[in-house]
Formats: C-alpha cells, structure tokens, sequence
C-alpha cells in the first residue's frame, strides 16, 4: 500500500463531506442524510503476494457520533449509500447493507482501533483471498475466503458510516509499528473485558444444572474496569457493574438491574432465565484467574465461574 497522503474518495452523495490531514493521516466525515449511509475509500488497495503475503490497514477511532463499518470495497462497487457492496466489521460481519455474521465481536466506539489484513492462501491455486479483522489487538479469525472471480479483485479500504466520525488511519508500516510499540508497553491491569462461557453456577448449597447444548454467555465492557454487563441466554439482558472496591485478589462489585429484551424463552431455558436475572445483580465479589477464568461470587456462597469465549466461525465464501 502506498503512502497515507493519498486522497480519499467520497460516494458521491449530496452534501456529505470529509477532510483528513496529510501530514497525521487524520480523517474527518460527516454524512448529510440519517439513515443513509456515507462511504469514504482510501485512493489505494490493498495488495497481498502469493505464497502467504499480506497486506495491511488501520483505523483509530477518535470520536464518533452514530455508526461506522470498516473493511474492504471494489472499485464496481464503490456507490452511494446502501447500493455499495463489500467486506465490513462493525461488531457483526456485513456486506455494507446486510449482517453475514452477528455478534463476531464488540461494536466499534470511540477509542477502538479496527485493522483489515488480506492474504494469498499459500496452498491454492486459484486466487483464494482471506480476509482477517483485528479489534483492539485481537484477531477474530479469518472472515471471508474468495475465490474465483471475487479473489482476483482488488479491494479498497473502505469507510461505511452514519453520522459523524474522526479517525486516524495507518498504513502497514505504520500498523504494525504501532503494534509493535503498544505490544511492548507493560500493563499490569486485568482486563475483564470480553465474553464469557458459564461453566458453573450456583445458588447458596444448591448446583443449578446448565443447558448443555446452548452457551449462557457473560459481556463485560469497559476498561480498566467493566461499566457494563450482558448475559444471553434466550434474552439479553444488559445492566450496569461497577467497581466499589479492591481486595488482596478481587475486586468489590455493585451490579445494577438488568434490562431484558423480554421475549418469550423456549420452556427449557425460562427457568434458569428467570434465576439468572435474580441472582447475577446479587453478585459482589469477582475475581479473574490467569486472564482465562471469572469468578463471581454472592451471599450464602452464591457463585458463578465462567471461562473466556470466543466465538468462532466459518469464513465466508461471498459477500
């Protein structure tokens, strides 16, 4: 990929606007409609080699009023509003109009930095392209694999947003330098951010029996302390967590009502659906282990353990 100083192209819709600085690679972008999406690509592809070679981009989110999709676009479809098609993540996987993969990862805020990494496949010979999304630092696996006619395209980063937005955008060079840089930086804070599989929960003496074909699912977001907690389990369910206090190895906690999306539950899971949403906000203790394990506890030795979850998926085959 070339330099960040080339331009920015618009969609073309009436009296969106963008500007970005040539000497930061900063971007500012607003679009004129709500509900209509404005879409911004950057003068260059990205251009991956054969036998495994990659390419790279970033964004760095520095305010954002609304919603933003980042990813990849063709030049034939490059168009305004919702007629463009691509590869996106804006915490699900989209092709800029429709969800192909839900719940992959968190929705993209101010602060979050997204890269977008295309590939070769080294064991191919026919033109298989992967593309990759990284959060914050972390993979989410390998979202789409083109081949064909698609895999020979060559494809643009791309801005798909709604409202107002500011962010940095890097290279590869400059990606990966500055992962390289936040990598070697030591940061001694746990970080309970991030998804959670029940693997036990119980209430007082009594084990309550987990569904075992159907994850119960803890989100934690925030940091260096979670501001809020979801858990899924037919419903969602979402409140607010806040940190009142640290002991020698946990941390005191105060769980706000959970707000629940209120649809009817299949008669296997309303149960532990209803106990949950009682006892999870009782919770007032919680520790985490190796960064791998939460332990939450509650009066009359009340508990839930949880290991970290990451959702996993097949890559796509067209978009």
């Amino acid at each position: 990929m070339t330099s960040i100083s080339q331009t920015w192209i618009g969609d073309g819709s009436d009296d969106s606007t963008a500007s970005w600085s040539c000497q930061n690679g900063q971007v500012e972008v607003r679009n004129s409609k709500q509900g209509t999406p404005y879409n911004l690509r950057f003068g260059s592809a990205l251009e991956p080699t054969y036998g495994g070679g990659d390419d790279l981009c970033s964004i760095e989110i520095l305010e954002l009023q609304g919603s933003l999709s980042f990813g990849l676009v063709a030049l034939d479809e490059f168009k305004p509003g919702w007629k463009t098609r691509g590869m996106f993540y804006n915490g699900n996987i989209t092709n800029g109009s429709a969800a192909l993969q839900c719940g992959v990862g968190k929705y993209i805020t101010s602060g979050d930095e997204v890269a977008v990494r295309v590939s070769k496949a080294s064991n191919t010979a026919n033109d298989e392209l992967e593309v990759e999304f990284v959060v914050n630092g972390t993979s989410i696996g390998t979202a789409f694999r083109l081949g064909g006619e698609q895999g020979k395209k060559k494809f643009f980063p791309c801005v798909h947003m709604d409202g107002k937005a500011r962010f940095v955008f890097r290279d590869t060079q400059t990606t990966i330098l500055r992962w390289a840089t936040k990598g070697s930086e030591v940061d001694t804070t746990e970080t309970f951010e991030g998804d959670w599989k029940m693997e036990s929960f119980s209430t007082g003496t009594k084990k309550i029996q987990l569904p075992p074909n159907h994850p119960i699912i803890i989100s934690l977001r925030g940091r260096p302390f979670p501001k809020t907690i979801g858990i899924k389990v037919a419903n969602m369910m979402n409140g607010s967590i806040n940190v009142t206090g640290q002991g020698s190895d946990s941390y005191d906690v105060q769980i706000g009502p959970l707000r629940s999306t209120m649809m009817m539950p299949p008669a296997e899971l309303a149960e532990i659906e209803q106990l949950i949403s009682i006892e999870l906000p009782k919770m007032t203790r919680m520790t985490l282990v190796l960064g791998e394990h939460l332990y939450m506890l509650g009066p009359g030795d009340s508990e839930i353990i949880a290991s970290r979850y990451n959702k996993t998926f097949e890559p796509l085959t067209k978009y």
